[in-house]
């Protein structure tokens, strides 16, 4: 398997609104690859449309059922592994990232060679 230069990312949806277009347009372009895997029962077409012309990095995946979270990312780890990716970013569909959370955390991914987990938290009380 040829290993992929760069950072693939998923996104699990679930009767999603339409906030989810501008979340994961705050980390698309630091991504290589985007996963998109849809867990819900009736899939939004016109949000697939509109996903799918956001971006050719952008690969939506559903069975029109909720396999569960853990189900979901699990798939879109192994579609990322058989791709040739050695990273990927899960995100949920209402978290977005600020800028400047990937400065700090590149150059962490090029130094590690076990498993990483990067965090950001960012909460309004």
């Amino acid at each position: 398997m040829l290993i992929q230069e760069g950072l693939s990312g998923v996104v699990v949806l679930y009767n999603q609104d339409e906030c989810v277009v501008s979340n994961l347009s705050s980390y698309l372009n630091f991504l290589s690859h985007l996963y998109i895997i849809d867990n819900s029962e009736h899939p939004d077409t016109e949000l697939i449309n509109r996903l799918n012309n956001l971006s050719n990095k952008i690969s939506y995946h559903s069975k029109g059922e909720n396999m569960g979270i853990a189900k979901a990312l699990n798939w879109a780890c192994t579609l990322a592994f058989n791709d040739g990716y050695q990273w990927i970013l899960t995100m949920d569909q209402d978290s977005l990232i600020k800028d400047g959370f990937f400065n700090i955390v590149r150059p962490l991914l090029s130094n590690v060679k076990n498993i990483i987990v990067a965090a950001s938290y960012n909460a309004i009380f």
